[in-house]
């Protein structure tokens, strides 16, 4: 009991709204449509809320069953808003152990977490550097959905990104 009294409270004081929306992922329920809308339409408000579900992950010894199904939804909505803001909790809660890590995400980790990942770091160069220097570029590949022509700028976040080296780019785009 006490611990659900320091959770909430360490919740962001939020709209109504998007208290319902939260509350509605710690009891384990899917969002829906009209759900996604609000946190669309309340994007100041959603995102703080979001990541605190994913920062109390980081905290977690063991995956716990009730709130890890909140804390999993809370990334790919942040990643749906593009919100940078959740990409720190994120790579802090992959920095656990692998155990905990195959728990919490199952088959996430391999068929969706890419996406968010990528969603989430669309606007910080500074992530796909980081990323580069963790990894090293060779261990990062570069997709494009060819043949279908999505978008013209599938390649910019690389070649904006001035600290990589020529060489870390073109291992990136194709050398690897």
């Amino acid at each position: 009991m006490i611990r659900l009294r320091i959770w909430k409270f360490r919740t962001p004081k939020t709209a109504p709204e998007i208290r319902a929306v939260v509350d509605s992922l710690r009891a384990g329920r899917c969002p829906d449509r009209a759900a996604i809308q609000t946190l669309l339409q309340h994007r100041n408000a959603a995102v703080p809320t979001l990541k605190v579900l994913v920062e109390d992950a980081c905290r977690w010894r063991r995956v716990p069953d009730a709130r890890a199904e909140a804390s999993r939804h809370a990334i790919f909505l942040l990643a749906a808003l593009e919100a940078s803001e959740g990409l720190d909790p994120l790579v802090r809660l992959l920095r656990k152990s692998d155990d905990f890590i195959e728990d919490f995400f199952g088959d996430l980790l391999t068929e969706c977490l890419p996406w968010a990942l990528a969603r989430l770091a669309r606007n910080r160069p500074e992530a796909l550097r980081h990323l580069a220097a963790e990894a090293g570029p060779g261990q990062i590949v570069m997709g494009t959905d060819y043949p279908f022509p999505w978008t013209s700028t599938s390649v910019d976040h690389i070649l904006g990104t001035p600290e990589l080296s020529d060489a870390e780019k073109v291992a990136m785009l194709g050398g690897t």
